[in-house]
This record gives structure tokens, C-alpha cells and sequence, in this order.
């Protein structure tokens, strides 16, 4: 029980260590980092803009995936995880790309090339 209690602990600490203004990271898996994003962000660009900045490390490539809510900690994801996604952010440092993709019905537009 104190194991599970401390590994509780430690946990929740990792948690709030991944935490920025208006997101949290939920999980991370290889390049890629799963993110929920403030409800009231949803569609603020620079609160995403701000979670790659602070999850990326600019040498490395980097994929975030965002949702609003039930963002997972691991894959696989879930038929709803998959379909909540808000946004997906790609960044590769060797041809130095980076791209957002967004839901587009979500963020009212009809550029199909940033729509995933």
C-alpha cells in the first residue's frame, strides 16, 4: 500500500510539472505527447502554439496531439479518443517543418490542408 501511495504521489507530481497555462500533458509515447487543452482554449492557437514550444525540444522531432477532454496517457486510442482530437501538431527538425493541423469544424474553417 505505501508503494502504491507513493507511486500515486509521484505521479500527480509528474503531472502538474507537465502542466502549462490553459493545457496538460496526459501521456507521452515515443516523439509523440498527448495533450488536453482548457475547454476555453480549444481554439486559442497560441495555447497550442505554447504546449509544443514547452514539450518539444527544437532538435528533435515532435508530434502533440491535443484533445479537450478524455485525452489519453498511451496508445492505442479509443474510437471517442480518436474522434475528440482538437488538433495535431508536427514538427520535424531535419527538413525544419512544422505544421498544425486542426478540426475544422471545430475551428470554422475550410482550408483542407490544415485539417486532419
Amino acid at each position: 500500500m505505501k508503494k502504491l501511495m507513493i507511486g500515486l504521489f509521484t505521479l500527480g507530481f509528474a503531472v502538474i510539472t507537465m502542466a502549462g497555462d490553459g493545457y496538460v500533458e496526459t501521456g507521452k509515447q515515443g516523439i509523440m505527447h498527448f495533450v488536453q487543452i482548457d475547454k476555453d482554449k480549444a481554439t486559442d492557437v497560441d495555447t497550442y502554439r505554447g504546449a509544443k514550444d514547452d514539450l518539444c525540444d527544437p532538435a528533435k522531432r515532435c508530434q502533440v496531439i491535443f484533445w479537450t477532454e478524455n485525452a489519453p496517457v498511451r496508445m492505442p486510442f479509443s474510437r471517442e479518443q480518436s474522434a475528440g482530437r482538437t488538433a495535431y501538431w508536427q514538427w520535424n527538425e531535419k527538413t525544419q517543418t512544422h505544421r498544425l493541423y486542426v478540426d475544422c469544424k471545430l475551428f470554422g474553417t475550410d482550408h483542407e490542408e490544415e485539417c486532419f
